[in-house]
């Protein structure tokens, strides 16, 4: 469907997913266009900025990891030393990125949809020391309301019981001279988590937005990791979820 807006040539395009259910439909009647702007009915469906299920991109969510070493490293005597597809594969679970047919953890199923894919991971095994694979989030601009609830589904696995998840507010607008302020806002540990068979779980906690700021997942692993699925923000304050990923102080005393 293509139409012109101030002489530009554009395209709008209505797509549909298929769940996971063997029969499914959604029907389209009596488009048509008018001028001037108008609200989102119904309001469920107003796009939200930050909001993301993973099923065919990472939307505005950017992988933030800092970049492992190169598989091809010169010795002493310059030969190329060659790298097994096992070491390479270790290698790319230092960093978030999207579930796959072929690499997905423990035949994970995406949240939305119950599908094999459309959700982002980290998968970090045999490493010496702790790896942070960090999920970065578009910029927030500051807003007269209090703060958003911050709304996500994740899922613990792996065998490392130091293996932890955790949710930072970044302030883009600190005082002149310091650097940006990261403030711990949610963290959930695997201690307790059976994850031998992952499962998803619902995790929320309130964003102050006062002013301007960003989220950051922050994934901790040797051995293990965490899948995460439709994230989205609410309006308001919300109580964290599940409550033992609370952390203190409460943000709205940091801001």
């Amino acid at each position: 469907m293509k139409y012109e807006i101030a002489n530009t040539l554009c395209c709008i395009i209505i797509e549909g997913i298929w769940g996971d259910g063997r029969v499914g439909v959604i029907a389209l009647d009596d488009m048509s266009f008018f001028d001037g702007d108008c609200s989102s009915h119904p309001l469920k469906a107003t796009a939200v900025i930050g909001e993301c299920s993973f099923d065919r991109s990472m939307c505005d969510w950017k992988n933030n990891t800092e970049a492992p070493p190169p598989l091809q490293e010169l010795g002493s005597h310059r030969t190329t030393t060659k790298f097994t597809k096992h070491a390479q594969e270790a290698q790319e679970g230092l960093t978030w990125r999207l579930a796959s047919i072929i690499s997905r953890p423990a035949n994970l199923q995406d949240h939305t949809f119950r599908a094999p894919t459309g959700y982002v991971f980290f998968d970090i095994f045999n490493q010496a020391t702790a790896q942070n694979p960090v999920l970065r989030s578009p910029d927030f601009a500051a807003s007269q309301n209090d703060a958003l609830c911050l709304s996500f589904w994740f899922a613990p696995f792996g065998r490392g019981e130091a293996t932890a998840l955790s949710v930072f507010r970044v302030e883009l607008t600190p005082p002149e001279g310091e650097k940006e302020q990261r403030l711990l806002i949610w963290k959930m540990a695997t201690k307790k988590f059976d994850t031998s068979r992952p499962d998803w779980m619902y995790g929320q906690v309130s964003v102050a937005t006062l002013t301007a700021y960003r989220v950051e997942f922050e994934g901790e692993a040797t051995d293990g990791g965490f899948a995460l699925d439709d994230v989205t923000f609410y309006d308001g304050n919300c109580q964290t979820r599940p409550e033992r990923a609370a952390v203190e102080p409460p943000p709205s005393e940091k801001f």
